[in-house]
């Protein structure tokens, strides 16, 4: 059924702004915990970017945890050591402790299958102070304190107290 619109004054909305290809320093905004179709747990989160040129962006993310004798098992075992969480032999998973976290993650640009660019995170991911991950020059990275309602723990007062 034909409406009225009434455009006057408005502006065209641009394009999203996606961060190039690269690793960057990454904070856990909100988590929210769901299920696999084949019924594993998942924790699908969002993500603030925190250095380069794409600072100040979002990008999301989605862990699922497997059996330990699946093959992708370890990806989540992976991420919760990047993110200085329990993960080595049998542990609770709480992902309301997560958000805040803060690591050093690869995004990559790709394109959805419904031709849709997006920044997705690869299994590349490292705790912020692994000595065997990429430099970031940290020196001139500011995190500034998760706007959620959770209570930062001692390690993120700390990061506070670092300058970076």
């Amino acid at each position: 059924m034909p409406f009225k619109a009434n455009y006057e004054g408005v502006k065209e909305a641009g394009g999203a702004n996606f961060a190039p290809a690269g690793v960057y320093l990454l904070r856990i905004e909100s988590t929210e915990e769901r299920t696999s179709r084949n019924g594993d747990p998942q924790v699908s989160m969002k993500l603030h970017i925190h250095s380069g040129t794409s600072k100040g962006s979002w990008s999301f993310h989605t862990v699922t945890f497997f059996a330990p004798d699946a093959k992708g098992a370890g990806f989540s075992k992976k991420f919760l050591k990047a993110i200085g969480m329990p993960h080595e032999g049998a542990v609770t998973v709480d992902p309301t402790k997560w958000n805040g976290k803060v690591f050093k993650g690869e995004l990559d640009l790709t394109r959805n299958d419904k031709g849709y660019d997006n920044n997705s995170l690869t299994n590349n991911y490292w705790s912020k102070d692994d000595e065997n991950s990429p430099d970031l020059g940290l020196s001139e990275v500011v995190v500034p304190k998760p706007t959620t309602s959770v209570e930062p723990v001692a390690e993120e007062k700390a990061l506070e107290d670092v300058p970076f």
